[in-house]
Order: structure tokens, then C-alpha cells, then sequence
């Protein structure tokens, strides 16, 4: 049970199906995919977690959540294709969840511990949900279509620069925190390695967060400037949602109440 809730969650090395089904599917359905699967997943593996208290899969949870981040953000690196870009930045974000499950587990489970995982969950569902919504509103599938259109589309264009943003954990936004958070809660529970591994993939997807913010605003147009597109408003949403969640600090003790 424990492998088919990785599975689902897309952890190295069963990531294999995932690119290819988020890269086949609509933008839409791929943002709900990313989320909803990984949520489910999530509180899946919590529940065996609780379940099975001695079972010994919970201690190498950490070590495969940090491989999981690190080899997302590698493979994203080289990928020209957006959603599929996006397929490998979500099997990142779900290897920082793995560690964070894996912490919660073998630190005696403490509430502290859902409280983190719980706010990366709302976080994401915001920061994925955005960023395949673009795509989606806007019809771009390569990297080189997304050159140059900042100033055509402004709002859509911020809205999805603030989501690279908090995807890629720069503050002060909901992903910054989130990320921030699981990772203290890792080192809390002594998993050192663990998390300077997930910390190097944080930085490493860096590379395509901002290369993406570079080749919207900064890179020559490869073709005509399109119109604001109709669909951004629920782009501008979840990137105000992902900018309100980076105010979690001043909400941390009102969700920690909450989760006890």
C-alpha cells in the first residue's frame, strides 16, 4: 500500500508514467491531476503511517522523498515542452512532500508536522493549479512560444511569474513558507542529508522557474503579441491566493490550534 500511495505521488524511480500523462492530458485536467492524486496520496501515506506505527517503510520515506526532489528538478532542467516541464517540477514538489510525511513519521508524529504538510498541500493546490491554468488560457505548449509576451499579457503574465515564484520557494510567497517549513521540520527529526538534498533540488529548480520568468518578459517575441487572454482570472487568483499564503507566519498559530 505503502508503494502504490508513491506510486500515485510519482516518486523515483515510479515517476516513469507521469510526464507522459500530464504532457497528454488538457492543461486542466493535468493541474487537477497534480493535486488532487497528490493530496489523496498524501493523506494516504499519513494514514499507513498511523496504521502501522512499527512497519519499518516509514524510515526510508525521508531518503526517497529527498532522491524524488532531486531527480525532478534535474530531469526538469532540459525540457522544452511546458506541461511537461511542469510533470517534472510537480515530481519535485511531491519528493519534498515524501520528506515531510517521512519527518512526521519518524518524529512520533507531533501536529506541528501536519500543520506543515497540510499548508504545502493548499499551497500547491494554488501554485499548480495557476501554472497549468496559463497554459491552459493561453494555449502555449513550448518554451519558446512563452518568449516575449509579458508586456502583451500583463496580468496573466505577473500572475504566472508570481507562481514560478512561489513554486520555486522565493518569498514572500505560500511556497516559500510551505517549503521552509517542511524542510525545519526535517531537521528537526535529524534527517540532515535528507534535507540538504531537497534544499540543492529547491536551488537547482531555480534554473527553470526563472528561466521561464526570463523568456516571458526579458527574451525577443518569437512571433506576434497575442491579447490578454480570458482565462487569467483564475490564474490571478491562485497567484493571490499563493501571495496570501505567504503571510502563514502571522496564521501559524491559529492552524496549529486548529490541527490539534
Amino acid at each position: 500500500m505503502a508503494c502504490a500511495a508513491l506510486f500515485k505521488l510519482g516518486a523515483f524511480p515510479l515517476n516513469w508514467w507521469l510526464p507522459d500523462v500530464y504532457e497528454a492530458a488538457a492543461p486542466e485536467v493535468s493541474g487537477f491531476l497534480s493535486t488532487s492524486m497528490k493530496a489523496a496520496a498524501v493523506l494516504f501515506l499519513m494514514r499507513l503511517c498511523e496504521l502501522a506505527p512499527e512497519a519499518r517503510f516509514a524510515a526510508y520515506l525521508p531518503a526517497a522523498g529527498a532522491l524524488t526532489a532531486l531527480a525532478g528538478a534535474v530531469l526538469a532542467l532540459r525540457q522544452e515542452r511546458l506541461q511537461r516541464l511542469l510533470a517534472y517540477s510537480s515530481i519535485s514538489n511531491a519528493g519534498v512532500l515524501i520528506l515531510g510525511v517521512g519527518a512526521w513519521a519518524v518524529s512520533g508524529r507531533p501536529a506541528e508536522g501536519v500543520v506543515a504538510l497540510m499548508l504545502f498541500l493548499g499551497a500547491y493546490a494554488f501554485m499548480s493549479n495557476g501554472t497549468f491554468g496559463f497554459l491552459a488560457a493561453t494555449g502555449l505548449e513550448t518554451r519558446s512560444q512563452l518568449k516575449g509576451l509579458g508586456p502583451a499579457m500583463p496580468a496573466a503574465a505577473g500572475a504566472f511569474t508570481i507562481l514560478l515564484f512561489s513554486l520555486g520557494g522565493i518569498p514572500p510567497t505560500g511556497g516559500f513558507i510551505a517549503k521552509l517549513l517542511v524542510l525545519w521540520r526535517a531537521l528537526d527529526a535529524g534527517l540532515v542529508w535528507p534535507s540538504i538534498f531537497a534544499a540543492v533540488a529547491a536551488l537547482i529548480s531555480l534554473g527553470y522557474y526563472l528561466g521561464l520568468a526570463r523568456d516571458l518578459w526579458f527574451a525577443e517575441p518569437a512571433g506576434p503579441a497575442p491579447a490578454e487572454p480570458r482565462g487569467s482570472a483564475l490564474v490571478i487568483a491562485c497567484a493571490a491566493g499563493a501571495l496570501l499564503l505567504g503571510a502563514a507566519p502571522w496564521l501559524m498559530a491559529g492552524l496549529f490550534e486548529g490541527a490539534r
